[in-house]
């Protein structure tokens, strides 16, 4: 959600090098067409947390990286979004097993659901929220 296209076209080339040109393109204007939910009139509250790496390893281009965290930063602006950096200083964390989403009604917070958390099998975090809020 956070990634700009050019970003998003070099992690997917490293991730599918033999990939046609073709596919790479479209897997790219899927993840970009990911983020008109943010241009609606009621965007949703979004809340990521980072693993530090993800803004230490560089990619092939600086010109591209660069691009990338201007990104962040500037999405990190809207009042519906929060953005928040798991640093390397903290060690091993629960967040580092994969990415998992937080679900909410109107105002009344509904749970964390782990997608990767466990070997792949979601499951439901009740206290998850004060186990990673510590670190970040």
């Amino acid at each position: 959600m956070l990634q700009t296209e050019s970003y998003a076209r070099e992690h997917i080339r490293a991730g599918l090098p033999a990939a046609p040109h073709d596919e790479v393109e479209a897997l790219v204007a899927s993840r970009m067409d990911r983020q008109y939910i943010f241009a609606r009139a009621d965007p949703p509250f979004y809340w990521a947390i980072m693993d530090e790496a993800a803004f230490r390893r560089p990619t092939g281009d600086k010109t591209v990286m660069c691009e990338q965290l201007e990104h962040i930063l500037r999405f990190a602006e809207n009042p519906h979004v929060t953005v928040q950096v798991l640093p390397f200083v903290e060690g091993l964390h629960p967040m580092l097993g994969g990415e998992s989403d937080l679900a909410y009604a109107g105002e009344r917070h509904n749970g964390w659901f782990g997608g990767e958390f466990r070997h792949g099998r979601p499951r439901r975090l009740a206290e998850a929220d004060r186990r990673a809020h510590p670190a970040i």
